[in-house]
């Protein structure tokens, strides 16, 4: 899967495990958007990973969900989904 020029989405990806995966796929060139509940977080998320676009967002709320998506690609469709893994096989 090309991912260059794709938009990425990750929830709770200012740490551990999405943070790996936000890394991996900006050094692929994808424009990556990760959300946190904790403001400070996904600004270090960012400052040490240059283009990292960073939101800070509580998923049990619903206009904090709707705000996060709101950042994502506007091509008139849906992105397609899906499993993260599968794109570094």
């Amino acid at each position: 899967m090309a991912l260059r020029s794709r938009t990425v989405l990750i929830t709770g990806g200012a740490t551990g495990t999405g943070l790996a995966m936000a890394s991996r796929f900006l050094a692929a060139g994808s424009r990556v958007i990760v959300g946190g509940r904790r403001e400070s977080v996904p600004r270090d998320a960012a400052a040490a990973h240059s283009g990292l676009v960073t939101r800070v967002c509580d998923l049990a709320r619903e206009d904090d969900r709707t705000a996060l998506v709101g950042h994502g690609p506007r091509r008139g469709r849906a992105p397609r989904r899906r499993r993260a893994a599968r794109a570094f096989r």
